[in-house]
């Protein structure tokens, strides 16, 4: 009798055992048999491919573990991914083997694989056979999914095995083979904006973002393309791809000086008195102006200084003060600076009233308030310069030299313009009893208080009775 014994493991794998057979022969009631055999993987299809001109290349690959001797499965992408009547590629391992191709709806495909002597498909991996597809109004199909099920196989034993198996492939998302800006050199000023135009090619690919980035953020920025200048100098707008083709695109930035246009000063004319300072307020334009920094200079220093605008005055007269441009544009305001002199408010002498002998000498000071008057000098003169002359110490100060015996005045007068006045009346003796009063004697003393019988030329206290004087002899 025949028997048979069948070995079921899920262990993949080759495998051997012994297995006891018992039957019912008295003789022979146990048989001992060896049994032995391989597990393999089921039969398994991997997909892959690669963009053509006008479609796809879509490769299928079998691994299998025994003898296929025909196949058939089904395939199905988008509708308008056409299979032309040539469009499937056999490999070498489908050598003594045919192959049909039918459509069965939009964008599914019957594929078969026979052998009409059994010929086996040869190996066990790899391309068994290449679908070229035409793209006939599919659109993009970057990231679309091709499906294969219906997956029956043939074996040399007249096996027919079917796969539950969905077999499945993404086509991946084509990248970008290319990158360009519209322009590779840029000039802008401070402030100023431009927008940078990226191309990406093919057109066809889905993923066309880029990366915007500077190589000198303090320069200039990139957001979306629009570049904005901030300093003067240069910098590299770099766009980079971001689909994983990692291609990039420069621009270079070279942000230039905004070079004054104009400069102007809040006058033109300014007057001072001596020591009096005033501010010039300077203004260049354009607002954007890369360097506003100016320099300040005075046509006479002596008459009037200026730094940073502050102008101070000296002494009377005029000068120019002048601003100019640093930033090369060579531009310059100009005011016109008049220091006027400051006029006396009140003239003092040290003496208004005296009384005098003929042959003394009396000294007259004039004090020209306020202490700041340009011109403090003094002209003087006399009433009658037969009773009295004048000789100058200083443009303050003279000596007035009594003549002979009456009254006179001696005045002195400013000398800046103010016409102010100081008069000093002299009442002019004969003799020193002219003066007295109850025969009283006249006496001198010096200046510390003692008393000089004879005095001769100096300066000493004079005492008429009670009448007390310094005079100069």
């Amino acid at each position: 009798a025949e028997i048979t014994v069948q070995y079921k493991s899920t262990v993949k794998g080759h495998h051997s055992t012994l297995m006891n057979i018992y039957t019912n022969d008295p003789q022979n009631r146990m048989k001992q048999v060896e049994v032995s055999g391989n597990v393999y993987e089921p039969n398994s299809l991997e997909l892959s491919g690669e963009f053509t001109e006008d479609g796809y290349d879509l490769s299928v690959s079998l691994k299998n573990y025994s003898e296929v001797v025909a196949m058939q499965m089904d395939i199905h992408w988008l509708n308008g991914m056409n299979i032309p009547s040539d469009g499937i590629k056999s490999s070498n391992r489908l050598d003594g083997l045919s192959s049909t191709v039918t459509k069965i709806g939009n964008g599914s495909y019957r594929i078969i694989i026979f052998s009409l002597n059994n010929t086996p498909i040869k190996g066990n991996d790899g391309e068994i056979f290449t679908l070229s597809y035409v793209n006939n109004g599919a659109g993009t199909i970057d990231n679309s999914i091709v499906s294969i099920d219906n997956l029956v196989f043939s074996t040399n034993k007249s096996e027919n095995v079917s796969s539950e198996s969905l077999f499945s492939y993404t086509i991946p998302a084509r990248l970008a083979q290319s990158i360009a800006l519209d322009k590779s050199e840029i000039r802008l000023k401070v402030a100023e904006s431009e927008t940078l135009n990226v191309t990406i090619s093919p057109s066809f690919i889905l993923n066309k973002n880029v990366v915007w980035r500077s190589s000198d953020e303090s320069v200039a920025t990139v957001i979306d393309g629009v570049v904005t200048a901030h300093k003067v100098g240069t910098a590299d707008i770099t766009a980079t791809t971001t689909d994983g083709s990692n291609l990039s695109a420069i621009c270079r930035v070279t942000v230039e000086s905004t070079l004054a246009e104009s400069i102007t000063l809040d006058r033109a004319e300014a007057a001072l008195k001596v020591n009096e300072t005033t501010t010039l307020i300077a203004t260049v334009r354009p607002d954007n102006a890369t360097n506003k920094s100016v320099e300040w200079s005075s046509s006479d220093n002596n008459v009037a200084t200026v730094e940073n605008g502050v102008v101070t005055a000296h002494q009377v007269g005029s000068a120019i003060i002048t601003v100019t441009t640093t930033d090369g544009s060579n531009l310059s305001a100009n005011c016109g600076v008049t220091v006027e002199p400051t006029l006396a408010e009140s003239i003092e002498l040290n003496l208004y009233k005296i009384e005098a002998i003929v042959g003394e000498i009396v000294v007259l000071k004039a004090t020209v308030y306020p202490d700041d008057t340009t011109e403090k000098g003094v002209v003087w003169s006399v009433s009658d310069d037969l009773l009295v002359s004048i000789e100058p110490i200083d443009n303050t100060s003279v000596r007035v030299c009594i003549l002979q015996e009456g009254v006179a005045t001696v005045t002195a007068k400013t000398v800046d313009g103010s016409d102010l006045s100081a008069t000093c009346t002299i009442d002019i003796y004969s003799d020193i009893n002219s003066v007295c009063v109850d025969s009283e004697a006249v006496k001198y003393y010096d200046l510390n208080g003692f008393n000089v019988k004879n005095p001769t030329n100096g300066v000493y206290i004079k005492v008429i009775g009670s009448k007390v004087k310094k005079v100069a002899l």
